[in-house]
């Protein structure tokens, strides 16, 4: 289908996730998380919400992934976590805002974000904006948090920008390095 709109108490579970072919998604919960997972070239994630106990939240997509086009509407998995996986080499990026700094809409709620995208999450110019209190990104990642963050030094391997009121590095062992 060309666009999917699904509303359920559930969609899918940890172990078995929906697996559907959709150029635009759609999805909410009333009582648990959301799995899915997509095969197209692009999928818009136009809102994603999922509430309830257990309302984790995880999509992935053979190839990139763009988020929101519709201001006021994101993903969100609030006190739980949000996972998205683009396919190898592709990018996830923010269609809902205009210009950086104008109308910047939260695209992701979350306690925990994972997010990969070895093409790239968002850009310099049009950063991914999220609410969460730790992130850990996979691919050069460019975010800017609304409150304090929290990344895991795995975080810091690439290159990209993190913007928060404060940063913590959580370091897993071995020796953090800061330097230009």
């Amino acid at each position: 289908a060309a666009s999917l709109d699904i509303s359920a108490r559930v969609i899918g579970s940890p172990a078995t996730h929906l697996t559907t072919v959709t150029n635009t998604l759609t999805v909410a919960t009333t009582g648990g998380g959301i799995y899915v997972d997509n095969a197209s070239a692009a999928l818009t994630i136009v809102s994603a919400t999922a509430v309830g106990p257990n309302g984790d939240l995880l999509i992935t997509n053979t190839g990139n992934i763009v988020l929101g086009t519709v201001a006021g509407f994101g993903i969100t998995a609030a006190g739980d976590d949000v996972t998205l996986t683009a396919g190898a080499g592709m990018t996830i990026t923010d269609a809902n805002d205009t210009a950086p700094g104008a109308n910047d809409v939260v695209n992701i709620t979350a306690a925990t974000l994972n997010i990969t995208a070895t093409g790239g999450i968002g850009t310099a110019l049009d950063p991914i904006e999220i609410d969460v209190d730790s992130v850990v990104a996979t691919g050069t990642a460019f975010l800017v948090n609304a409150g304090d963050l929290s990344l895991d030094v795995a975080a810091l391997q690439g290159s990209g920008v993190y913007q928060a009121g404060s940063i913590t590095i959580q370091p897993l062992g071995g020796t953090v390095t800061v330097g230009l």
